[in-house]
């Protein structure tokens, strides 16, 4: 997956972890993930050579660090430690269904940023929020898609368009949905599937001059 600022001073992100994963069924404590865990992260010049916004922790000699995930206690330790929050589905469920895609819905994800601000406090204004997109389709017919996908998720097609998640539309459509995203949630970065990046980076790249 690449990462697209979605403001001046965007970057491009890939993210990386070893291969010491914990055993199926356990939970290992968040801490030991910060540890464990490598953001390997490239900066990008897009449009604007401003300074980016940073915390006086984050402001020593290194990439910024970047945590994301769905449930309650990630994003409070990810608006506590990093430099970038990504929201996620929660995968708690852990498995594919209509109820772990429900946890990424529009009202779901206000209810994560409002994790994210408590637990942020004065260091709210630091933090970049990002998000990302697991389905994208550029179409003249996004209706149409959309009521093909809604069923099996147990949404009606408005739903699976306004899904943050999702980006399905023209290129116009699409690019008026990042700009509303960023407009509701604050989010100024975006994690793209790497099978729509070459599609959709154009459209994101042109957001960060505006």
């Amino acid at each position: 997956m690449v990462g697209v600022g979605l403001r001046p001073g965007g970057h491009s992100v890939r993210v990386g972890g070893d291969s010491n994963r914990a055993p199926r069924g356990s939970r290992p404590d968040h801490q030991e993930v910060l540890r464990r865990r490598r953001v390997l992260i490239h900066r990008q010049a897009l449009h604007d050579q401003r300074p980016r916004r940073r915390s006086v922790a984050s402001s020593e000699a290194r990439p910024p660090l970047l945590l994301g995930g769905g449930g309650r206690r990630m994003l409070r330790l990810a608006a506590r430690e990093a430099d970038i929050v990504h929201v996620n589905y929660n995968l708690n469920e852990g498995r594919i269904n209509p109820k772990l895609v429900r946890t990424g819905m529009a009202e779901a994800t206000d209810e994560k940023l409002g994790w994210i601000k408590e637990a942020a406090g004065d260091r709210l204004e630091a933090i970049d929020l990002g998000f990302t997109i697991f389905f994208a389709s550029i179409t003249d017919d996004r209706e149409s898609l959309a009521s093909a996908l809604a069923p099996s998720m147990g949404f009606e097609p408005q739903d699976v368009l306004e899904m943050p998640h999702f980006l399905i539309g023209t290129v116009a459509q699409i690019e008026e949905d990042l700009r509303a995203r960023r407009e509701r949630y604050g989010f100024s970065h975006v994690i793209l599937p790497g099978e729509s990046a070459d599609e959709l980076s154009p459209i994101v790249e042109r957001l960060t001059g505006q």
